[in-house]
């Protein structure tokens, strides 16, 4: 058919709107044929048996486009999956930082319905502002760069989504903030016994007490070690096809192979993935800051040296992005392997530099400048406080 250059949604459907006209004008069956491929099948012959023979197996280009896009939306599904996590672990590091305002919210009167609105809306409105901002970029750069500009159905479709991200990874930590008791804004005084009984002092070591601190907040811990696992898995898997697949990811269909090359922006999907990771790690970290600050307190109250601190946030750092690390390594070879069924030598380094990555990027999230300054100021307050109410 004359006209058609590309196969796109658009020219498959002149191609549909032709072959219908076609089939009610002379009543014969038509059908599209895009593509073709000899295929070896096994024929049954009665009384022979089975015989190989030469097949013609059609519409393979139109198969061969729909594989490679679900490839590519697995992909950015799991780019959006991060985010949504991303979405969650800064919702509830901001609650963490705001229960004294929230509690005195709730003891002015405020209705916890009235702060669970409060807390999505202000979610809802922060992703709104970003998808639009988001699809104004991508209209812009594809105008820059003489591209197709994205369907209407793409710049409508991909909000969307975002809000519904926000609301998805809000409602949780929006519901906890409504759950804040108003006495929270009203106590005063150090740690209480009971809390003290839950946060020993370490006697064993900085990485043991590390590790404590961070189970005592084993969902958030969990939860910032998630997004480490999945970039983690990413990577691994893209570095394995890249090193043993020379860059194709194959894949199976109809008896014959088929393959997708791995292009630059794969890897920048999983550079955003990693930079996401980061800040759900820094989030993660600041948010136990804000929640132990009479602890710190304490700490230096009996001889804790400002390095010493510093290291006991990077070691947790470090805990978080090792754990996140060690499980997306073995989930991206695990994910390889059924693939291809194939192991090699190159998939032990692949595996250990899918570890040692997410494990850098947890001892560098804390080292943000305004992530150490906001502790330091904390940690003063808190030493500061307790020498007042002595």
């Amino acid at each position: 058919m004359g006209g058609i250059n590309e196969l796109t949604p658009a020219a498959r459907r002149k191609i549909e709107t032709i072959a219908g006209e076609i089939a009610r004008q002379t009543e014969l069956d038509i059908d599209i044929m895009v593509g073709s491929s000899p295929t070896r099948i096994l024929v049954h012959v009665p009384g022979v048996g089975y015989v190989e023979e030469q097949w013609i197996q059609k519409n393979v280009t139109t198969t061969y486009a729909e594989r490679v896009q679900t490839g590519h939306l697995l992909l950015l599904g799991t780019l959006l999956g991060i985010g949504g996590l991303f979405v969650l672990d800064l919702a509830w590091a901001e609650v963490v930082a705001r229960r004294r305002t929230i509690a005195l919210q709730k003891a002015l009167g405020w209705r916890s319905a009235t702060v669970f609105r409060q807390v999505l809306g202000q979610l809802v409105l922060v992703g709104l502002l970003a998808a639009i901002l988001g699809a104004v970029t991508a209209v812009g750069i594809s105008w820059l760069a003489d591209w197709p500009p994205p369907s209407p159905s793409w710049l409508v479709g991909v909000p969307l989504l975002i809000v519904g991200l926000c609301l998805v990874g809000g409602a949780y930590p929006a519901w906890l903030a409504a759950r804040i008791p108003p006495i929270v804004g009203l106590q005063q005084g150090n740690i209480r016994a009971a809390a003290a009984q839950k946060t020993p002092l370490p006697t064993r070591g900085l990485w043991r007490f590390a590790w404590r601190g961070l189970s005592r907040r084993g969902s958030r811990s969990a939860l910032g070690a998630l997004t480490a696992t999945l970039s983690a898995a990413l990577l691994v898997l893209m570095l394995a096809v890249t090193v043993d697949r020379q860059g194709a990811m194959s894949g199976t269909l109809l008896g014959e192979f088929i393959l997708v090359q791995i292009e630059g922006f794969h890897y920048a999907i999983v550079g955003i993935g990693f930079g996401l990771a980061a800040l759900s790690l820094a989030n993660s970290l600041l948010a136990g800051v804000l929640e132990r600050r009479r602890e710190i307190g304490v700490l230096k109250a009996v001889g804790w040296q400002t390095g010493t601190v510093t290291r006991l946030f990077l070691a947790e750092g470090v805990w978080l992005g090792l754990l996140g690390g060690l499980a997306g390594a073995l989930v991206g070879l695990a994910t390889f392997i059924a693939l291809y069924e194939s192991v090699s030598t190159s998939l032990v380094w692949i595996g250990l530099v899918g570890i040692l990555m997410p494990t850098l990027v947890g001892m560098l999230a804390p080292c943000t400048r305004r992530g150490w300054r906001r502790m330091y100021r904390r940690r003063r307050r808190c030493a500061m406080s307790r020498g007042r109410n002595r």
